[in-house]
């Protein structure tokens, strides 16, 4: 049985383009749990053979009670999400006490070595709050009635750096947000809608110019974009029909000198990647798409400038692009499609 330490400890796995998702649930987690270090969860997605990394992930996995999977294309296909499953496939033939939980973002093939645990589905029509609250049945927690409001910490490689959003707001329908300041800089903003009908956040100045229109869509959406942002004051204002969230982030050094040596991303829908590293010089982008609509993806610097356009299609598309990076350092790609898509980074 899990040792007294580790009673109420939840450890994550996912693949780094679900964090929109994960963010979410790891707060939520948190926050029904009455604490801010119950839920062991990494949004660096970076692993490394045999590194210190990888023995802290060996660590949380054999010392935590409960451990939670998020299943999506992109988590399927990591050699990373893979080697946390079967190891936690292991522990459970050891100790019948210990709790897996395989959780279903979007449609992919579940391992077989999952197929003995029960699903859990957040595929529409099903809503988070629901699921969550089933979640949390099966993980045998009682939400806190004296929870405090969540202050979404999450881990990067395991020290907390920064705290996951730098502002966070939600509300239900047709609002306008508090004022807020951004420094000049990478913005990247992580949004959920529930409704049913039209939903978009514009991003203003205090002057009342419309900076950027960082969702337009109809209908559930779980996603996110990445901009260049101005120095200053701004709010957002949002059209909606049902309930709504916008986490904002602006990375910082630290982060920069953590970006990872990603060569892959695969995700679903409109998606700013995780920080990762290129190398100044040639470098050749492989992308795919299987969707209906507008296709676009553009590499970021960590300034918050768009440093190049690597595709611009309508519909499905198989193809690639090779650019000149003209530094090296941390960027993020943003990506807008409407179905799976996946990059592969090479030089």
């Amino acid at each position: 049985m899990a040792s007294n330490s580790a009673a109420r400890q939840i450890f994550v796995s996912h693949d780094h383009t679900d964090n929109t998702f994960c963010f979410r649930l790891v707060a939520s987690l948190r926050e029904a749990m009455g604490d801010n270090v119950s839920v062991d969860y990494d949004s660096s997605g970076g692993m490394h053979d045999d590194g210190p990394t990888w023995q802290s992930i060996c660590r949380g996995i054999l010392g935590c009670h409960s451990y939670i999977v998020v299943l999506s294309p992109g988590a399927v296909l990591s050699k990373w999400v893979q080697k946390e499953i079967d190891l936690a496939c292991m522990r459970k033939v050891a100790d019948d006490g210990f709790v897996v939980i395989p959780v279903l973002l979007r449609p992919c093939a579940v391992p077989e070595s999952l197929h003995r645990f029960p699903l859990l589905s957040f595929l529409s029509p099903a809503t988070f709050e629901t699921i969550l609250s089933e979640l949390l049945s099966r993980l045998d927690v009682t939400p806190s009635p004296k929870s405090p409001k969540p202050v979404p910490s999450i881990d990067i490689g395991r020290s907390a750096i920064r705290a996951a959003y730098d502002h966070e707001f939600e509300s239900v329908g047709q609002q306008v947000s508090p004022r807020f300041v951004l420094r000049h800089g990478l913005a990247i903003f992580d949004i959920s809608h529930d409704g049913t009908r039209h939903f978009s956040v514009w991003l203003m100045n205090e002057r009342g110019e419309r900076r950027s229109l960082l969702v337009n869509t109809r209908g559930q959406f779980t996603g996110s974009t990445a901009i260049g942002a101005n120095a200053g004051a701004h709010l957002l204002n949002v059209a909606a029909d049902g309930k709504w969230r916008v986490g904002m982030r602006q990375p910082d050094s630290p982060e920069f000198h953590k970006a990872q040596d990603t060569r892959s991303f695969n995700g679903n829908g409109q998606t700013a990647t995780s920080l990762f590293k290129l190398p100044g010089g040639l470098v050749i982008f492989r992308m795919k798409h299987v969707g209906r609509r507008n296709f676009i993806v553009s590499l970021i610097d960590h300034t918050g400038h768009s440093a190049q356009s690597l595709a611009n299609k309508i519909g499905t598309f198989d193809g690639a692009k090779a650019i000149q990076v003209e530094r090296s350092g941390a960027y993020v790609l943003e990506i807008k499609a409407d179905g799976d898509w996946s990059i592969v980074v090479d030089q």
